[in-house]
């Protein structure tokens, strides 16, 4: 029998097929692609106003032991870029030309240097070049220069006996390495003859030349030397043998330093060894806004030699006076045109000195009136300019002769500009009556102040440990390998800055997805086989996981060391400080602060008020009575864990703000420990728990050395409040 034909029913929207759907989804995904292409060629085509670009080429360290440098730098020459290119480009002959920068990452290694700039030049058809950043690296790059016959502008190499090897294309535009120390030696002469010296500084070949340079300035103004001491550059973290021997030697002041890290490092270390200089002043750190946000009180009273500050104002009329031809932007119109580019950020010296570096250079070429190399060797040969940056001429050898310096030293959080006196914004504070020392009493703004960035550090602690809480509450498994996943996250936010531009906060959700992903794969790789079908977990089932992910820590720790190797990387995200009476709180700890609490709020909630966070309560409580409700404990252990990871490697990014330059494949061995008291302080699986113990041992770790306690027992007294936790509150502080 012939079944009847039933009418095809009209498609509509509502009923479309899976496959129309997926065509429809693929038709516009073409048609975005499409239109998003053809935007972006149009946009990246030469304006028809303009005759043609000016390639200027560079390598520059976006990573490695030079990445804070690096970063200022490269932002400082987009900004500079922008503003000649926004003010109709570079005149030759009449016609504009763009400005295009072509870079690389160098990762702070000469050997990298040395193959990118022949790329740049033969590839890329660079047709001038900046230097990289660094004195060692600069070196690396100016032979090239001359093989390639392209101009190389230095902005971050400043070491003498680069100009005494007969290169014809290196031109200097900051001030040489052998000024940097003059300003402080000269204002311990004019107030404090008789305090005695220990110079400590790196040997690359910066700081060498500029530490050479200040011990005999300081022996020229009749200064008495304690001690004189080199360390190595590379992978140097640990100053406690030369801090002592400065001590030994009855030094007064410490003058030296190096680069960013070892300077952070260097001071971070003075409380360890109960020594407080009555006068600290260091090479290139201290000028860093991350050089105060990562050290906190600490910080207050360093100086530091800087190129150039936003409040030095250099003017048209004052290169009248002097005799200088000016060019470019205002101090205030560069710094404003900066901050607007780059997120409401300063700009440092760093930045500053790079985009003279392309100020100069574009006068040149005009001057010049041409893009020939040797016209415009030429222009920057005869040059006398003024730049927002300070005055700019060279000596035959290419050497600056020009530029002056100043000294900035932090003061109650800020940075202000003490010498010269002419253009200081207040006069040079010495370390006295305040200061800490082998004493017991602390100032109470100091102890206030460390109070504050103590709150806001066990805020981050708590997160961290939030994540381990969570695993270990729920599925009781002891998460050993958990230091190393703050380490990914950690990670994880640094590179999600380097290529995105991502901050700290910006980067938890990123990081937390990847948690999540993470915590399923631990989850069914490691913990699956062990704890399904059982009731309960067992001391063997803990015993077996605990070897588990005793085993993956050593793995990721090593294979972290192979990939990353072991330089020291960081965020530089310092947002303004907020004052607050005489305290001044960074307020990029205060944002990770507020988001970490946050995420400990957001999760509890999610585990006291839905359907799933019940039932992962009700796992944690009984694993038996939970599959009478109905509960799949697999999913239920699965979706907890990955919860845990989340919150690890978000807490992990979170870190970064107090890790300007800490991150390291090995920082897990630090925050494990830290992570595990805080949770038995709090007590295992209570979520709340993670906050108070973070806090705890946040305080702790920060106000103790306001009373004369160095750093190293401030950490072993607050891992020694949990004994008493464990003989008396076994289930943790919080009730």
């Amino acid at each position: 029998m012939v079944q009847p034909v039933e009418p095809e029913p009209t498609p509509t929207t509502a009923g479309m097929s899976g496959r129309t759907k997926l065509i429809a989804v693929a038709v516009v995904a073409v048609l975005i692609v499409g239109i998003t292409s053809g935007i972006v060629y149009v946009l990246s085509q030469t304006p028809s106003s303009l005759a043609g670009i000016v390639k200027v080429g560079f390598s520059i360290s976006l990573t490695g032991q030079y990445n804070v440098e690096g970063k200022n730098s490269l932002t400082g020459i987009e900004t500079a870029a922008n503003w000649i290119n926004d003010h109709g480009g570079v005149e030759v002959n009449g016609r504009a030309y763009g400005l295009d920068l072509d870079y690389y990452d160098d990762a702070s290694d000469p050997t990298n240097v040395v193959n990118l700039y022949p790329r740049i030049i033969t590839q890329d058809n660079a047709q001038f070049l900046l230097a990289p950043y660094s004195s060692a690296l600069t070196g690396a790059a100016a032979p090239l220069a001359d093989q390639y016959d392209r101009i190389l502008l230095s902005h971050g190499g400043s070491s003498n006996t680069l100009w005494t090897k007969g290169y014809r294309n290196l031109v200097e535009v900051l001030s040489p390495a052998t000024t940097y120390l003059d300003g402080p030696l000269d204002w311990i002469k004019a107030n404090h003859p008789t305090d005695k010296i220990a110079y400590l500084y790196a040997d690359d070949a910066f700081s060498i030349v500029a530490g050479r340079a200040a011990v005999a300035h300081g022996q020229q103004l009749g200064l008495a030397m304690a001690s004189n001491q080199t360390y190595p550059n590379k992978g140097t973290t640990d100053f406690h043998t030369q801090l002592n021997a400065a001590i030994a030697a009855g030094a007064d002041d410490l003058i030296g330093g190096g680069h960013f890290q070892d300077g952070q490092a260097i001071v971070s270390q003075l409380s360890s060894v109960n020594w407080k200089p009555k006068v600290v002043s260091l090479l290139v750190a201290v000028t860093e806004p991350s050089f105060q946000s990562g050290l906190g009180a600490a910080a207050n009273n360093v100086t530091g030699p800087s190129q150039w500050e936003s409040a030095v104002n250099y003017t048209p009329a004052l290169a009248a006076t002097q005799g200088f031809t000016w060019f470019g932007p205002s101090s205030a119109d560069f710094t404003t045109l900066y901050k607007s580019i780059h997120s409401g950020l300063a700009p440092t010296y760093h930045s500053g000195e790079a985009a003279a570096s392309i100020f100069i250079l574009v006068k040149a070429i005009e001057t010049a009136n041409s893009l020939n190399t040797t016209a415009v060797r030429q222009a920057l040969a005869q040059m006398k300019v003024m730049t927002f940056f300070g005055g700019f001429q060279v000596d035959s050898t290419g050497l600056q002769i020009a530029h002056t310096m100043v000294l900035v030293q932090w003061q109650d959080g800020q940075l202000k500009v003490v010498q010269p006196a002419n253009v200081a914004q207040s006069s040079v504070r010495r370390a006295g009556a305040c200061a800490r020392s082998g004493g017991t009493m602390a100032d109470l703004g100091l102890v206030v102040a460390d109070l504050v960035v103590g709150l806001m550090l066990g805020c981050v602690f708590a997160v961290i440990a939030h994540g381990l809480n969570v695993i270990w509450g729920v599925t009781k498994v002891v998460n050993v390998a958990h230091g190393e996943f703050i380490m990914l996250g950690a990670y994880g936010a640094y590179y999600l800055n380097v290529y995105l531009g991502f901050n700290p906060v910006l980067s938890v959700p990123v990081d937390a997805a990847i948690g999540i992903g993470v915590g399923f794969l631990f989850y069914f790789g490691l913990l699956h086989r062990e704890l399904r079908g059982k009731d309960t977990i067992t001391r063997e089932t803990e015993m077996v996981t605990l070897v588990a992910t005793f085993g993956l820590s050593l793995i990721l720790s090593n294979a972290a060391l192979a990939i990353f190797k072991g330089d020291a990387v960081g965020i530089r995200w310092a947002p303004e400080t907020l004052a607050a009476g005489p305290v001044h709180v960074p307020l990029g700890g205060l944002y990770v602060a507020i988001s970490s609490v946050a995420i400990i709020a957001i999760s509890d909630l999610f585990l006291s008020r839905t359907y799933l966070g019940n039932a992962i309560r009700a796992y944690s409580q009984d694993i038996g009575a939970a599959q009478l409700m109905g509960i799949n404990p697999t999913r239920i252990a699965a979706i907890a864990t990955a919860i845990g990871f989340a919150l690890t490697m978000a807490g992990g990014a979170l870190l970064t703000v107090w890790l300007p330059v800490g991150i390291t494949p090995l920082i897990g061995a630090t925050y494990a420990p830290i992570s595990f008291v805080i949770v038995v302080l709090g007590g295992p699986g209570k979520m709340w728990g993670s906050l108070l113990g973070g806090l705890t041992l946040g305080i702790l770790i920060d106000v103790l050395p306001a009373f004369g306690i160095s750093a190293s027992i401030a950490v072993a007294v607050a891992f020694l409040v949990l004994i008493p936790v464990l003989l008396f509150a076994r289930e943790g502080i919080l009730r």
